[in-house]
């Protein structure tokens, strides 16, 4: 009987171990359900897994704010013959402010409005909405609750009962954008431009070319 005993308390301890292992390669923390993201580029030993974050700065390497300087973010725009190689600053805070790769941000205003190129006639120039969110009144409510200056809704660049959203600045539209990105995608779990591209996206080649684009994002120099 002290045998059997013996035996079930082996089994029991290596069975709480396994759960916990479980848990912690599941990504689940028990400190204030703080979670870890897989990430191919991080480095110092992570063992492929980006920092634990708490809401607001989850989302991996999509999350890094400082993958790029004020510097590559104007090289980068320079090199596309941006009009808004002057807005580098903005972008950087607007990145920062939300946790938000900006990478990403230049990526994805390359695929809206092949970055600020697309006319003056086009939503994401005449908006100031580089990112083209879009929605109702309410979401111009939401945005105004976070300080961005909305103004309303663009009813002339609408699709179905989503209208663009019309900022007073730029700068409102860069942290828009970045807002944006973080509260539906990256705190909703997202920690790959694919895994965006699910929701975000139509265009087959989108992740492609938002992957190549930020990562000549990241190799610019001036």
């Amino acid at each position: 009987m002290k045998r059997m005993k013996f035996a079930s308390f082996e089994f029991l301890t290596a069975l709480m171990f396994l759960l916990i292992f479980s848990f912690f390669f599941a990504g689940i923390s028990f400190a204030g359900g703080l979670r870890s993201y897989p990430c191919s580029t991080c480095t110092g030993g992570s063992g492929g897994v980006c920092p634990i974050g708490p809401p607001g700065a989850s989302g991996g390497d999509l999350a890094n704010s400082n993958a790029l300087s004020v510097e590559q973010i104007t090289c980068f725009l320079n090199s596309k013959g941006s009009p808004w190689a002057d807005q580098a600053a903005d972008i950087k805070a607007a990145a920062v402010e939300f946790n938000v790769n900006p990478a990403l941000i230049l990526a994805i205003t390359g695929q809206e409005s092949t970055w600020g190129k697309s006319g003056p006639s086009s939503a994401p120039v005449y908006d100031n909405n580089p990112g083209d969110v879009s929605g109702g009144e309410g979401l111009v409510a939401h945005y105004q609750q976070h300080g961005l200056d909305a103004t309303g809704v663009d009813g002339g660049a609408c699709d179905g009962s989503a209208c663009v959203v019309i900022f007073a600045t730029m700068k409102d539209g860069w942290r828009a954008m970045a807002l944006n990105l973080r509260e539906t995608y990256l705190d909703a779990g997202d920690t790959t431009i694919e895994q965006i591209a699910r929701s975000y996206a139509t265009d087959p080649n989108w992740s492609k070319n938002l992957a190549g684009w930020m990562q000549e994002a990241a190799s610019c120099n001036n």
